[in-house]
């Protein structure tokens, strides 16, 4: 059988693996990302440059969503994933 060369995670999962990670057993949290955009010219062929706009993931975090809000679904309560729920 051949090893596996990659693994897929819904966003639910690493929320999970992020609450796991840092201990928290309290409060429902979700994973969000932090982007980063640049402008710049690309060259996009050898004749050819084109202005372009790039976006970088520059960090990951764990929030808790507003409750004022509606819940993302990946959002996931620390206190259930605790107890196995």
């Amino acid at each position: 059988m051949a090893e596996p060369t990659q693994y897929i995670f819904d966003l639910k999962e690493v929320t999970e693996a992020l609450i796991q990670k840092q201990g928290i057993t309290e409060g429902v949290w979700a994973v969000n990302f932090e982007l980063g955009f640049v402008a710049g010219n690309i060259q996009v062929s050898p004749t050819e440059t084109r202005p372009s706009g790039i976006m970088q993931i520059s960090r990951i975090q764990l929030s808790k969503p507003n409750p004022n809000e509606p819940a993302v679904p990946w959002a996931v309560d620390a206190r259930n994933l605790a107890k196995g729920v």
